[in-house]
C-alpha cells in the first residue's frame, strides 16, 4: 500500500438544511468470548465492573435535552454487547420509549433463539466474523435468521496473516453463494475491513497486506437484496464528500474502500466529533469519539457532563473508525475558501504538540504488537513514553509559571513602582540638591 494520504475531496458533510444524527457509539463494557490476536486485550479482558442500568438511562436523558434538535442513535460495540447482564433491557427502553435508531455490533456467537428474539428491537444490526473463532456453520445460520427481521451488515476481518486470510475468502465466497442459491432472505451488506494495528487503543495503525491481499480489499462492498432495504431506518453508511472546486456537487464514496486504500488522513481537519457523536468506552467515560481526540466529557458513575459546543482539529494522519469517519469535517482548503476561516495559531500549537504525541505512540503500539530486538526500534519505544507526558509537563510547567506571577504579582508591582518612583522622582532631587549644595559650598568657601 502506498503512503497514508489525505482523501481526494476537501469536505464531508450533509447537505444544507439536514439536521445530523446525535450518534452515541457505545462500548457497554470489555467483556468478550473471542480473544482474536489483533485486537487489545483492553476490549476482551473482561477485567472491569458493569456499568449501572440507571446510569446509562441518565446519560440518555442529559444527551438528548442537551441535543434536543437532534434524532438520536445508538449503536453497542464491545467486547460482545450481548454478553452485558442488562442488554435486553436497555434496547427495549432506547426503542419504545426514546424511540431510537437501534444499532448493534455482534460477533454472533449468541444462540439463534436469541437472536430471533432480540432483531425485532433493532434497526440494524453488524455482525463480524472473526477468522481465528467463528463457526461458520452457526453464523450462517444467525445471518440468515437476523436478514429477515431487520437489515443486517456482515463485516468480515481480515488479518494479514495468510492463513486467516484465506479461511476468511473463502467464508465471503460461501456466503455470496448462499445468496446466489436464494438462502438469504432479507437485505445483508457484507465488507471486507483491513486490519488496523492497535484496535481498542487511540494509538492506531493501518496494517500491513501484500498486493494480491489488496485487491481483495480493494473490491470490499457487496450488497445483496437491496429492493428489501428499509430505507427509512438505514444509518448514514456512505459518506457525502465535496471538494473546493465543485462545492455544490456530491460525491460518495464507501468508508471501507477509504480505509483499505489508506487515505484517511484528516490532520489538521476540523471535525465535529462531540458535536455529532459521542463514544462512551466499558469504564464509562464519556469522550468525543473513539479517537479520543478533544478529552473527556464526563463518566457515567458521576452524572455530569460537559456537552462540547464546538468541533475540534484532528491532530491524528489516521483514521481507522467507520464512525469516526462519516462525522462532518472539513479540509483548511475548504474552511479558507468556502467558510472564509482559518485555523488560529494557538489551534495549531496544540494540533502539531498531539500530532508529535500520537505519532510517536502509534510507532511505540507497532513496536510492542509486533515485537523487536532492534536496539533503535526500543529507543525509539522508551523515548516515545517519554514523549507522550510531554504535553502533561507543558502545561504543568505553564500553569507553575501563572500561580507564581499571581502570587507575586503585589511584590512585582511594588518593585516596579519603586524603581519608577527612584527613576523618575529621587534621581531628579538628589541631582538638583547635589549642585546646590556644591554652589553653596563653593560661595561660602573664603578666598585664599
Amino acid at each position: 500500500m502506498s503512503e497514508l494520504s489525505r482523501p481526494d475531496f476537501d469536505a464531508i458533510q450533509l447537505p444544507a438544511g439536514k439536521t445530523p444524527f446525535l450518534h452515541l457509539c457505545w462500548l457497554l463494557h470489555n467483556k468478550c468470548n473471542h480473544k482474536c490476536s489483533y485486537c487489545a486485550e483492553i476490549n476482551w479482558g473482561g477485567n472491569f465492573e458493569n456499568l449501572s442500568l440507571e446510569a446509562c438511562k441518565n446519560f440518555v436523558q442529559q444527551a438528548r435535552d442537551h441535543f434536543h434538535d437532534r434524532k438520536l442513535m445508538v449503536s453497542f460495540t464491545g467486547g460482545e454487547p450481548t454478553l452485558w447482564p442488562n442488554f435486553g433491557e436497555l434496547v427495549r427502553w432506547l426503542k419504545e420509549d426514546v424511540n431510537a435508531v437501534v444499532m448493534m455490533t455482534s460477533n454472533g456467537t449468541r444462540h439463534i433463539s436469541y437472536f430471533k428474539e432480540i432483531a425485532k428491537y433493532f434497526d440494524w444490526i453488524s455482525f463480524s466474523y472473526h477468522p481465528e473463532f467463528t463457526r461458520d456453520e452457526k453464523f450462517f445460520e444467525n445471518v440468515i435468521a437476523c436478514s429477515a427481521s431487520t437489515n443486517l451488515t456482515v463485516r468480515v476481518m481480515f488479518p494479514p496473516n495468510p492463513a486467516l486470510f484465506a479461511k476468511s475468502k473463502s467464508f465471503l465466497d460461501r456466503l455470496v453463494q448462499k445468496q446466489e442459491q436464494g438462502e438469504i432472505p432479507g437485505f445483508v451488506k457484507v465488507e471486507s475491513v483491513p486490519i488496523a494495528v492497535g484496535f481498542g487503543t487511540e494509538f492506531t495503525s493501518p496494517a500491513k497486506y501484500n498486493d494480491e491481499q489488496d485487491k481483495v480489499l480493494f473490491n470490499s462492498i457487496r450488497e445483496f437484496n437491496t429492493e428489501k432495504l428499509a430505507v427509512e431506518a438505514m444509518p448514514i453508511s456512505q459518506l457525502r464528500a465535496y471538494r473546493t472546486d465543485h462545492p455544490d456537487q456530491e460525491n460518495w464514496f464507501e468508508p471501507n474502500e477509504l480505509i483499505a486504500r489508506e487515505k484517511t488522513n484528516f490532520y489538521g481537519w476540523k471535525c465535529d466529533i462531540g458535536i455529532e457523536q459521542l463514544f462512551i468506552d466499558h469504564l464509562g467515560q464519556v469522550v468525543r469519539a473513539g479517537c479520543r481526540v478533544g478529552g473527556e466529557i464526563g463518566y457515567l458513575s458521576k452524572g455530569v457532563f460537559r456537552f462540547p459546543t464546538k468541533a475540534v482539529y484532528c491532530p491524528k494522519q489516521y483514521c481507522h473508525c467507520i464512525t469516526d469517519i462519516l462525522t462532518t469535517k472539513r479540509s483548511p482548503e475548504w474552511l479558507a475558501k468556502i467558510e472564509n476561516e482559518s485555523m488560529s495559531i494557538g489551534d495549531r500549537a496544540v494540533t502539531y504538540l498531539n500530532s508529535i504525541r500520537y505519532d510517536w505512540m502509534t510507532q511505540i503500539t507497532r513496536i510492542e504488537r509486533e515485537g523487536t530486538n532492534d536496539i533503535s526500534d526500543m529507543t525509539l519505544s522508551a523515548t516515545g513514553k517519554l514523549m507522550n507526558f510531554a504535553p502533561m509537563v507543558l502545561y504543568r510547567t505553564w500553569y507553575f509559571i501563572l500561580r507564581v506571577f499571581v502570587y507575586t504579582r503585589v511584590w512585582t508591582m511594588r518593585f516596579l513602582i519603586r524603581v519608577f518612583y527612584a527613576r523618575v522622582f529621587w534621581k531628579p532631587y538628589f541631582f538638583i540638591r547635589y549642585q546646590y549644595r556644591k554652589r553653596i559650598l563653593k560661595l561660602d568657601k573664603p578666598e585664599a
